[in-house]
């Protein structure tokens, strides 16, 4: 109903229902975590079409547009629909508009957040991303604990086949970039311990055991040759080891109780790396630390993106929303850019990883439901799935 020939500033509608108007009402976004699918969908009310209509945005833009419009089968058959919201337990309250015999529904969504003790893994699987320069590289575990990577050197717009990566790894492999040009990738032994390994342009170039007895690892830096290890111990308690460009600092604890592995989002300019994980009781927690010390303590968090996965971090741009992705309760993996959470098309069966760019866009990465490694290209204005094939533990 914009009239951009009397107000040629006025925004264009992201979604139009053309003539005749649906006639819309009220409208809410759905948040809660165990929606799944329908999560970051915005739930539309529908007067003379009746009924509630989904709308699922893009989730590579703040200000998204309407890509899918689907009815909510629950909200059928109770006519016209004047106006709803989502409210504090998550449920989608809305009310009719028939004329007599009016009512208030709620409908809930019935997911359960799984519990798991201190040192269990609510997802022991996952595979890992790189971004050095316009050289991205994927690792995942594979038959016989072998260490599998496919790289890009066009920023994953194309993708070289499997090649070993030389190293073997009981978990999931976690990677980063310590230097430009460089990949280091942390593996667990058969023994629990870290082992740390380094390449570039596609070759191993060495390996240093780090010791430890460990469920999961992952590594972060800064890019400025620094390199940071933080693991979860057998009790669920997360480690820290640090590397300043000479020599390794050792296991330090740094508290917390953990049912994921870790992970984390560099921030060069406040020379800060913000660490993530999920507690016993499925919520997200938090902690910044510089390179000699950890800053505050474990905070928690609400986005709901560590209740069935690990969350994974994408590191800080300057004017740009940190990005993190986590798997629902469905399997769909959701993105959260700064207040806005969506669940998105890709299907995961495992903890996922994502490595973003300086413009916004991002690519993550994780196994199918076909048990194949499955990658998702975010761009300025869309998204879309890519599968890369092979066998992924």
């Amino acid at each position: 109903m914009t009239d951009l020939t009397k107000f040629p500033s006025a925004r264009t509608a992201m979604w139009s229902s053309g003539y005749p108007t649906v006639a819309t009402s009220g409208a809410a976004f759905l948040t809660d975590p165990r929606w799944g699918a329908w999560r970051g969908q915005l739930a539309v009310a529908l007067l003379k079409d009746q009924g509630i209509s989904l709308m699922r945005m893009n989730p590579t833009r703040g200000a998204s547009r309407v890509v899918a419009t689907t009815p909510l089968p629950e909200a059928e058959g109770f006519g016209r629909i004047r106006a709803l919201m989502q409210g504090p337990d998550g449920a989608l309250w809305f009310t009719t508009s028939n004329g007599s015999n009016d009512r208030i529904v709620r409908i809930a969504p019935t997911a359960t957040i799984p519990v798991r003790a201190a040192g269990t893994l609510v997802q022991p699987s996952g595979v890992t991303l790189a971004r050095t320069g316009s050289q991205v590289s994927v690792f995942v575990r594979s038959t016989g604990d072998r260490v599998y990577l496919r790289r890009s050197v066009d920023d994953g717009s194309t993708w070289a086949g499997y090649v070993t990566a030389g190293v073997t790894s009981t978990n999931a492999p976690s990677a980063t970039s310590s230097a430009a040009g460089r990949v280091d990738l942390v593996t667990r032994s058969g023994s629990g311990a870290v082992v740390q390994s380094w390449y570039r342009g596609g070759p191993r170039l060495g390996s240093t055991n780090l010791g430890g007895d460990v469920v999961a690892q992952h590594a972060v830096s800064l890019g400025d040759g620094t390199l940071d290890v933080f693991a979860v111990s057998r009790q669920g308690v997360a480690l820290r080891q640090h590397w300043d460009k000479q020599r390794w600092s050792g296991w330090v604890s740094v508290g917390g109780r953990f049912t994921s592995g870790l992970s984390a989002s560099a921030d060069p300019a406040r020379k800060i790396v913000l660490v993530s994980g999920r507690g016993t009781n499925g919520a997200t927690y938090e902690r910044e630390f510089t390179p000699a010390a950890g800053l505050d303590t474990w905070r928690g968090k609400t986005d709901g993106l560590s209740g069935w996965s690990d969350r994974a971090l994408g590191d800080t741009w300057p004017g740009v929303a940190r990005l993190a992705v986590g798997a629902a309760s469905d399997g769909r993996a959701v993105v959260q850019r700064g207040s806005l959470v969506v669940a998105t098309t890709a299907v995961w069966s495992c903890a996922g990883d994502l490595v973003s760019r300086p413009d916004g866009s991002f690519l993550m990465a994780g196994r199918g439901s076909d048990g194949k490694l499955w990658v998702t290209r975010g761009g300025p204005s869309s998204y879309s799935n890519v599968g890369l094939g092979g066998v992924v533990l």
